[in-house]
Order: C-alpha cells, then sequence, then structure tokens
C-alpha cells in the first residue's frame, strides 16, 4: 500500500467513525483526528504477516480507540463514544472493512453493563473505495 493508498484509508476510518458517533457527541472536533493516531509496525501473531497498529490517545472526556491495518488491506478499528443515551450507554463506534467495502455500527450497553439486545446503529456501507 502506498503512503497515499495509506493515508486515504486511515482519513476514510477516521471519519467514518465520525459519522457513526455525530448522533451522541455532537460535533465531533478532534474525535478521532488522523494527526493524534499514533501508529507502530507490529506482525499479527496468527498470520505472521505485517501490520499496523495505532491507538489515539485519551481526549479531554477519556474516550480513546485503537485501529489495526493489516497487510492485506483489511482492518479493525473503534473508538470510545461513552454516552448514555436514555437506558442505554453508548460505549463505543466500530468499523471494519477492506479495500472497496467500510461496515460500521455503534455498541450499546444496557443499564447493567450488557450488551443491549436489538441496538445496533449505523451498520452498512461507508463508501470507501481504494480506487
Amino acid at each position: 500500500m502506498s503512503a497515499i493508498e495509506f493515508a486515504s484509508v486511515v482519513a476514510a476510518i477516521s471519519q467514518r467513525l465520525r459519522e457513526l458517533a455525530v448522533p451522541w457527541i455532537g460535533g465531533a472536533a478532534g474525535f478521532a483526528d488522523p494527526a493524534r493516531l499514533e501508529l507502530a509496525p507490529r506482525t499479527d501473531p496468527f498470520t505472521g504477516q505485517a501490520t499496523l497498529v495505532g491507538k489515539w490517545s485519551p481526549d479531554a472526556q477519556g474516550r480513546r480507540g485503537a485501529v489495526t491495518l493489516n497487510d492485506d488491506g483489511s482492518f479493525f478499528a473503534e473508538h470510545d463514544v461513552l454516552v448514555w443515551q436514555g437506558t442505554h450507554f453508548v460505549e463505543a463506534v466500530t468499523v471494519w472493512g477492506r479495500p472497496g467495502v467500510m461496515k460500521g455500527e455503534a455498541r450499546f450497553l444496557d443499564e447493567t453493563g450488557e450488551p443491549a439486545a436489538g441496538r445496533h446503529a449505523g451498520q452498512g456501507g461507508g463508501g470507501w473505495n481504494s480506487n
């Protein structure tokens, strides 16, 4: 993956995380900001393939995030939201995919801290395409 393609993937991941979080955090300034992402090379312990693992350090509200970019172009990212929404807690937003396909959703917990049954938001495309 070239530096331009890499930057495009990181920007698309960050944008999709922000889009998913906006209903709960309002203006997404600084949320999942690519400029705050610290990346380090790693070797996947299962496949032996090169990966980049990134971390967003906590923001002023204590929200942090992580991303894994695999050598084959696939990725997974999640970022804390940490907001109560009625009777549910919006824990985080996640995105995953590979070139040409990006999916994402919000993760909800009920008042006991268990996954909220039937509560998922934002599944579906992200429109990112590496062409």
